[in-house]
């Protein structure tokens, strides 16, 4: 929630808890089910965390969009210590 706000992202909300920003807080990252995916930055704390707006992901200058059904995870893909955002949806992974 944004105070009493609810988070919105349309549709099939695929969320993961990581920290995007670096720092030291969960952030939201949220696929959705047109594609587009979301950053709902956390601006409270670890044991109460209060999400701001969502506000979308981009790749290359325009708005990430995966495909129908997007869904997120972090992780170091290749090895080379640095989290990588990996994405899927109906099309493929990414």
């Amino acid at each position: 929630m944004v105070g009493s706000t609810p988070l919105t992202v349309s549709s099939r909300a695929t969320p993961c808890l990581y920290d995007w920003d670096g720092d030291g807080l969960n952030d939201l990252l949220c696929g959705s089910g047109g594609g587009l995916v979301y950053c709902f930055k956390n601006l409270g704390t670890a044991p109460t965390p209060i999400y701001a707006a969502g506000t979308l992901i981009q790749a290359g200058g325009k708005d990430l969009n995966l495909g129908i059904r997007s869904a997120v995870r972090m992780l170091d893909w290749d090895g080379d210590g640095v989290k990588d955002l990996i994405g899927s949806s109906d099309t493929g992974v990414y």
